[in-house]
């Protein structure tokens, strides 16, 4: 059994670097073939797509993972999953139909976002199915089989950047749209792979058992989807109300070049010094269980796990951060071939050298039973980032936005770091 456990958690492994590398890679793509017009426009609709993402999914895919793990039928938590899901969307896609004109014209003033806006729309049905497809296999213990979409997913969204990038290269809004578009092809085909896995699993054809739905599971499926989204909502919508807050404040005069270090922050720096966080995610995904297991009856083995764990993420983001700085100009000439985002990359690689370990940190939190407190910290380093962009803006301080993700980053990493501290004082 110990050795069918590890064997699962390398291959699980293999595949999250796997899905990762494929994503940076489709990242330094559309970083490369897109305009700078064009990465504008990009750039200020991302935020909105993460939110609406968030919106769709609602938590009910981690709430029925939780729910069919624990119950032996599971007919009646399918349903529920189900119908949730479709009413929410449903309500979703109209608000979006409705609303996008409004939002482009009167918060962003950016009438011409409208078409790209209008790309996100079909993405969301495809994020619910793949979502609660996921959701149901991982709650069957398939982990292998639903983690493996991922790099369908990603493969396929490669292919249509690939092969089709031609058809809307000339047009800034098409190719911005173009881009927001091959993440639809991308769930698609991670809908079709999923789809088959299910098929394949089941041996007979797919039942939607709408006749087994209980109002009681319905509840049951919002009591863990509810706090289960509030996390991710927090960093979502904080991203999304950045722009709101940048084009809404800032002099029209300026506003260009607000965009543009907005834009580069976005599209060029933060896939390069996110970079550290995916050694620290994989760490991370190894320490929780570890943790949650010896916290309560080896407290100084805990702290072993801890220390080390944390150690290693902080040697490995400031190795590559450290390395990123040193080379900035040679990495940028190499990935984007350009390099007037050199200086932002120096300015925001050292202070984001410690943004690795906060995957380890939070980990620890949450395998010391204490989410409630990693989510305040993150709630915390939100409004400050929000708060302090906004007092920036006002003062004309170009640079508004990676200082203020700066001020972030630190402050919830540190108060992650006091909180993982106070644990191992409190029970010596």
């Amino acid at each position: 059994m110990k050795k069918k456990v590890i064997k699962t958690t390398c291959i699980l492994l293999v595949i999250s670097a796997l899905s990762k590398l494929l994503s940076f890679l489709i990242r330094i793509f559309i970083a490369r073939i897109l305009s700078s017009e064009a990465i504008q426009y990009y750039s200020l609709t991302t935020p909105v797509l993460g939110f609406l993402m968030t919106l769709s999914q609602f938590g009910i895919p981690s709430a029925l993972t939780q729910m069919i793990a624990s119950r032996k039928k599971a007919q009646d938590t399918v349903a529920a999953a189900i119908v949730l899901s479709l009413i929410n969307n449903f309500l979703l896609i109209i608000l979006c139909v409705l609303g996008i004109p409004l939002y482009a014209r009167l918060i962003l003033h950016q009438s011409v976002l409208i078409p790209v806006l209008y790309a996100c729309v079909p993405l969301l049905p495809m994020v619910m199915l793949s979502g609660l497809c996921k959701g149901y296999l991982i709650g069957r213990q398939n982990m292998i089989l639903a983690s493996s979409s991922q790099i369908t997913e990603e493969i396929v969204r490669l292919l249509f950047l690939w092969f089709l990038y031609p058809f809307f290269s000339s047009n800034p809004v098409l190719m911005a749209s173009f881009a927001i578009l091959s993440q639809t092809a991308g769930e698609i085909g991670s809908c079709i792979h999923l789809g088959f896995a299910l098929i394949l699993k089941q041996h007979k054809r797919i039942h939607i058992p709408l006749h087994a739905l209980h109002m009681d599971t319905i509840k049951e499926l919002l009591n863990l989807s509810i706090p289960m989204t509030s996390a991710r909502l927090i960093g979502s919508l904080t991203a999304f109300l950045e722009p709101i807050i940048l084009l809404g404040i800032v002099v029209e005069s300026h506003k260009d070049v607000y965009l543009e270090i907005y834009s580069q922050m976005n599209t060029y720096i933060l896939p390069l010094i996110t970079l550290p966080g995916f050694f620290s995610l994989i760490i991370s995904s190894w320490l929780l269980p570890a943790f949650s297991q010896t916290f309560a009856t080896n407290i100084k083995r805990a702290r072993q796990l801890f220390l080390a764990s944390f150690s290693f993420s902080l040697v490995a983001g400031c190795g590559i951060c450290g390395f990123l700085f040193l080379f900035a100009k040679p990495v940028c000439a190499l990935l984007y071939h350009k390099t007037d985002m050199v200086y932002l990359l120096k300015m925001l690689a050292l202070p984001f050298s410690i943004y690795a370990a906060q995957p380890v940190l939070g980990s620890v939190l949450h395998g010391a039973n204490q989410s409630t407190r990693a989510m305040m910290d993150t709630m915390c380093g939100c409004c400050i980032r929000l708060v302090s962009l906004a007092v920036m803006v006002q003062n004309s301080f170009a640079y508004a936005a990676p200082v203020a993700l700066i001020l972030s980053v630190s402050v919830t990493t540190l108060l992650h770091l006091q909180a993982c501290s106070a644990l191992f004082i409190n029970h010596k």
